[in-house]
């Protein structure tokens, strides 16, 4: 049924309901291809990142960082700054597990990166004045070089991360995969 309006005519409601039914359905039936399990491939078995590993990443990332900021020079510089993406991507991780390694270094890279821009400004010099803690985090003082260490922070996640994942164990109800001709193997 359509409505006259000037001059043209309106769609009845049921057919914009059918309308979004079908969209709604499409993207029901795009997410269900997204979350759908990746074919692995022969000989090999999923992987998937496993959060007690990640978790323990953390608790030995934070004292390493502490520790090499104590080292004299641009050594302890760039090796602390190193542990700061690494210890932002971890985190990341522990949030958002099924993050790709280059997302997780990237994110952890602009976070670092924001924090080391902030520098430019009084805020974190106040901030840790008021709240000491807050000076690990913050900083003080802006220092081009701490950007290289940032990098190579993010390099380091995208290498460790096959280090982080465990093998994902075979489902014992999962169907074998279909063939092209649609049969299983």
């Amino acid at each position: 049924m359509s409505i006259p309006a000037s001059g043209g005519f309106i769609p009845s409601v049921p057919l914009v309901i059918t309308a979004a039914d079908d969209v709604a359905a499409a993207v029901c039936e795009a997410r269900v291809m997204v979350d759908a399990p990746r074919p692995a491939v022969a000989g090999t078995r999923p992987r998937r990142r496993s959060r007690r590993r990640v978790a323990l990443a953390v608790v030995l990332v934070i004292p390493l960082g502490m520790l090499v900021r104590q080292l004299p020079g641009v050594v302890g510089d760039l090796l602390a700054g190193a542990c700061f993406p690494v210890l932002f991507a971890l985190i990341l991780w522990l949030v958002a597990p099924r993050l790709s390694a280059p997302v997780c270094a990237a994110g952890a890279f602009v976070i670092a990166a924001s924090i080391e821009a902030a520098q430019l400004t009084p805020v974190p010099a106040m901030v840790s004045a008021a709240f000491p803690p807050a000076y690990w985090l913050l900083g003080t003082t802006f220092a081009p070089l701490d950007l290289v260490g940032y990098a190579a922070g993010a390099l380091l996640i995208l290498g460790a991360s096959p280090a982080l994942t465990e093998r994902v164990p075979p489902d014992p109800e999962a169907r074998p995969p279909a063939t092209p001709n649609g049969r299983g193997q």
